[in-house]
């Protein structure tokens, strides 16, 4: 779904840019070395005023720099920015921020099997629950007819219990998913994980509470704010629904319980998706948001949530443990997909696509192992610290001039952060 991506810019820099898969951000204790040998950017607390100068020591609370001439001068830490404050004491101390690997690293996936008799959910569905609610877990029953097992996922996802996908998964691809959410989220400690949830929480809070500074912040392009105002309680909704779901429950992410997480994923992308795509259609109708299609995977296929009916899915030609599903695809025309029985179950046929994407996952596993644990802590506590400060400052600020001049170091210190820094569709900030 493709939605202008200045509406989404506040909420990435308020949600400080990283998540548990950020494996990215890790920078290594020869970046440290480098650093100490070169100029750096030092800016004062107005964020008015910036040198270029080598860092020398950290004397008590002051910092001790080295001018382009040879010669020192001795600044107070509290005179500076917290960006340029956090700088100081990482190169005062750079081990501080390589931390041991965390133990959650080998945990191994906790695969879960269901207790229910087939066919029959554990809990009862509610069609009402809300988008972060745990899933109702309802397993599809075996030996049916194709035509049987489809009458059931359309009325079970009608009751929002989007936990039937799973059955419609092969068991490679469940394990993969196991794995790949097990080992991503395991190379972050749950004190960091923790920290990064908090600062979803104070963001929302922020977006919540100072909407009109947010929204006459003066970097936020004028033809952007009437979009970004129609979408902004959908966003704090969604902040706020991401924290308080099992996708931001760091033992369920850890064990790798997809059971548990990823029919919420699909939840909240199927109900936020239809709320920014509604909002779009009475923005622009005509607009290439607007025309862009919610869609749920099943069967291994993206199929669009205007088609989860009867009248547009159907069963053609069963035949034994071979069948085909007919739908409306995206394009608006029919489309099929060929189904097999497996051990009692209806899955999707492999084809090139599906053996594409299983291989891209087994592609991001590699490049998960790879991720030092150690490393991105590091570089993580020293991000988490200086927005964490930046925030604080945020919800402090009591008039529109302090706001404009806490977002302007929160963009800045986003977009240090961030390879390739910077904030999509805004202006640069900072000296």
């Amino acid at each position: 779904m493709k939605i202008n991506r200045y509406v989404f810019s506040l909420a990435l820099a308020l949600s400080t840019y990283v998540t548990p898969f950020v494996g990215t951000l890790a920078v290594g204790p020869t970046a440290f070395a480098q650093e100490a040998n070169e100029k750096l950017k030092w800016t004062d607390i107005s964020g008015a005023r910036t040198i270029e100068a080598k860092f020398v020591r950290l004397d008590g609370d002051n910092v001790v720099l080295e001018k382009s001439d040879g010669s020192e001068v001795t600044v107070p830490l509290n005179k500076l920015n917290l960006k340029s404050q956090a700088q100081a004491k990482r190169m005062a101390n750079p081990r501080a921020f390589e931390k041991k690997p965390s133990s959650t690293e080998n945990m191994k996936p906790d695969t879960k099997s269901s207790d229910s008799a087939a066919g029959k959910s554990t809990t009862e569905p509610k069609a009402d629950a809300p988008a972060a609610s745990a899933p109702n877990r309802v397993t599809l029953a075996k030996g049916v007819s194709a035509a049987d097992t489809l009458k059931t996922v359309l009325e079970e996802y009608k009751k929002g219990n989007y936990g039937v996908v799973m059955d419609t998964m092969p068991p490679e691809t469940t394990q993969l998913l196991t794995e790949l959410i097990s080992k991503a989220s395991g190379k972050l400690n749950k004190s960091s994980f923790d920290s990064i949830k908090t600062l979803f929480k104070r963001s929302a809070k922020v977006m919540g509470e100072k909407k009109q500074f947010i929204m006459n912040y003066p970097k936020v392009p004028s033809e952007v704010k009437p979009r970004l105002s129609a979408h902004y309680d959908t966003l704090v909704s969604l902040l706020n629904d991401i924290v308080a779901s099992p996708a931001a429950d760091y033992k369920a992410l850890t064990d790798g319980d997809v059971e548990k997480v990823l029919p919420v994923i699909l939840r909240l992308a199927d109900v936020y998706g239809t709320k920014f795509i509604e909002t779009e259609k009475q923005l622009d109708p005509n607009g290439a948001a607007a025309k862009t299609p919610v869609f749920i995977s099943l069967w291994n296929t993206p199929i669009p949530r205007t088609s989860l009916n009867p009248e547009n899915m159907r069963i053609i030609n069963e035949n034994g443990d071979q069948a085909q599903l007919e739908f409306v695809g995206i394009s608006g025309t029919k489309e099929s997909i060929n189904l097999q029985r497996v051990d009692g179950r209806w899955l999707g046929a492999e084809t090139e696509i599906t053996r594409a994407g299983m291989e891209q996952m087994k592609q991001q596993l590699a490049a998960i192992d790879s991720v030092d644990p150690a490393q991105m802590s590091g570089q993580l506590t020293l991000g988490l610290a200086v927005v964490g400060g930046l925030i604080g400052q945020l919800e402090r600020a009591k008039t529109q001039e302090e706001f404009n001049q806490q977002m302007d170091q929160l963009f800045e210190a986003a977009g240090q952060m961030v390879p390739g820094g910077g904030v999509p569709g805004l202006p640069p900030v900072g000296p």
